[in-house]
């Protein structure tokens, strides 16, 4: 995918059109409003924004970017509608925003953060975009996907979160 064009998605925060047009995701055919998830007086509303196997992109829109404390309290009652997933919180009006999938590591459950605060700081997530892309007459099983997610995002996990 032209660096230009994803720039453009990332700019419009049009996700659903980036990875159900260009990268080969799903639409999703289930609810795609998932139970509302309240934190510390604050409501989180994801949506099922596409799917590959089973394996989910949400979104939500927030007022303020979570912590990543927040975002494990959210995990932990995100997991009852989507356990595989990868959350994209779009803070409103604005190119700011937060990536976060979990990992397995080691028989333990982590979450792995990739913010930028514009466009023109989303270089690492374009960097992943193949490694999250599927090819529409590939054949996948849930198993796939995550394998695919989960390596994409261990790799330089550690680096990724300090970053």
């Amino acid at each position: 995918m032209k660096k230009n064009l994803f720039l453009d998605h990332i700019r419009e925060a049009d996700f659903k059109g980036l990875f159900i047009s260009e990268m080969g995701w799903n639409n999703y055919r289930g609810q795609s409003e998932l139970p509302q998830i309240t934190i510390d007086e604050i409501d989180y509303q994801f949506y099922t924004i596409a799917e590959r196997s089973g394996f989910q992109i949400l979104q939500c829109e927030v007022n303020s970017i979570p912590t990543s404390a927040i975002c494990k309290r959210i995990d932990t009652k995100l997991r009852r509608s989507a356990n595989d997933y990868i959350a994209i919180y779009i803070l409103k009006n604005t190119e700011h925003h937060l990536w976060v999938a979990p990992v397995r590591q080691m028989e333990k459950r982590d979450l792995v953060s990739i913010e930028y605060e514009t466009s023109d700081k989303a270089d690492f997530i374009y960097s992943k975009i193949d490694d999250l892309s599927f090819d529409n007459s590939e054949v996948t099983t849930i198993i796939d996907v995550k394998e695919r997610i989960q390596g994409t995002f261990a790799v330089n996990s550690e680096k990724v979160t300090k970053d």
